[in-house]
């Protein structure tokens, strides 16, 4: 229930250019590290225009979330998607579901992971804003080198 919840907001903010209300009966703030009651965040574009006191706006999409607390995207620092497309998708869905809205991968096997991160900025899949490594960096004979067949960057450099 709050997972399709939670991937229909994605899916609206992110491809709307349209102004987009969303009502929160809470808001944790972060950086002041306290609970803000009846919040509204205003997104345009996929991007959050305003955050503040909820109140009548005279234009946009509302979203009514007022008997909910609202978090701010969480960050996986070090993520590994599948090798295979259609699972890395899945995967990639499976996380923004879960509330990461940004990844770092650890590097992939043919560059996958700058694939997967074109594929969902172009908006062609959902999921988490991916900042991709490529080629993991690994040396001849690492712990990365059999994994990624010789691909890791001190292979592609000789460095001995």
């Amino acid at each position: 229930h709050v997972a399709r919840l939670l991937f229909l907001i994605g899916a609206v903010c992110l491809s709307a250019q349209e102004r987009i209300v969303i009502r929160a009966g809470a808001l944790a703030d972060v950086e002041a590290g306290v609970l803000r009651s009846r919040v509204a965040i205003v997104v345009r574009a996929g991007r959050i225009e305003s955050v503040g006191p909820d109140r009548e706006f005279a234009s946009g999409r509302v979203i009514d979330l007022s008997a909910y607390t609202v978090l701010p995207g969480l960050i996986d620092a070090r993520v590994s998607f599948s090798p295979d497309p259609r699972a890395a998708q899945a995967e990639a869905l499976a996380t923004l579901l879960a509330g990461f809205t940004t990844v770092r991968s650890a590097g992939a096997a043919r560059a996958g992971d700058v694939q997967l991160r074109d594929r969902i900025a172009k908006g062609g899949i959902p999921g988490p804003r991916v900042l991709a490594s490529g080629a993991p960096l690994a040396s001849p004979g690492g712990a990365c080198d059999a994994p990624f067949a010789g691909e890791g960057l001190f292979n592609r450099l000789d460095v001995k």
